[in-house]
Parts: C-alpha cells; structure tokens; sequence
C-alpha cells in the first residue's frame, strides 16, 4: 500500500512557518526511520528531524506498536528551537 508522505513538513514544523490557526489544521503524514527508547527520527521523504514522544504516548513503543518503518500522522505537535 503506497502512503502519501507530508513532503516538506518537516522543513515548515523546523522553520516555524505554521500560524497558530494553521498548526489546529496541518496534520502531516510522516514516517518512524528510527526508534531511541521515547525519540523517533521522522521523515517527510525530503527531510528528517528527532521528535520526542510525549508521556502518553511512550507506551506506544513499549508495546511496539510504534516502531521504525511505521507511518504516522502529528495531530498535535510543539516546534522546539
């Protein structure tokens, strides 16, 4: 099954070019390149960035539900400098 990837979410999420009502909206489709206990490396399949999974969602990992390969979509997400 081919997945659309969120081409150049990345570079946007690093950039801080979402507006508050944008980031209510955007919900980019990314890929898990990699597992580090609760970090993850994400792909938009241009670029990639280390996201941190918050507390409710480590358990994720643990069950390995979330794992490197798996597709995910950010439905909330805080850009840190």
């Amino acid at each position: 099954m081919a997945v659309n990837l969120t081409e150049g979410a990345i570079e946007r999420i690093c950039r801080d070019d979402i507006s508050c009502v944008e980031v209510e909206e955007f919900r980019p489709v990314l890929q898990v390149i990699d597992v580090k206990i609760y970090r993850l490396l994400l792909s938009d399949g241009t670029h990639t960035n280390v996201g941190v999974l918050g507390i409710g969602l480590q358990e994720l990992v643990l069950h390995r539900m979330l794992q490197k390969g798996s597709i995910v979509r950010l439905n909330d997400f805080s850009p840190s400098m």
